[in-house]
């Protein structure tokens, strides 16, 4: 269960971390690093988390319930977005 590749989380968002234990925590989005030409997030629990390790609460919620991977596509004030 990952966000999708073209999906960015915001600065200040909660999201959760599947950490190197293989548990999901809570985090939160401080910020976004490219490394290899992707984009990778600063959480307050891991710099330079790989954005297959990150996922919204909806997406952990989802899963918690049982209900798979629940996709969204929502955009950060000013991000550019081509329509």
């Amino acid at each position: 269960m990952n966000a999708p590749e073209d999906h960015a989380f915001c600065f200040g968002e909660e999201v959760y971390y599947l950490s190197a234990s293989s548990d999901w925590i809570p985090a939160v989005v401080e910020g976004h690093v490219m490394l290899n030409q992707k984009r990778h997030y600063n959480l307050n629990v891991q710099k330079a988390a790989e954005p297959n390790r990150v996922i919204s609460k909806e997406q952990y919620q989802a899963m918690q319930h049982g209900h798979g991977q629940t996709p969204s596509q929502i955009f950060c004030f000013g991000e550019a977005v081509i329509w």
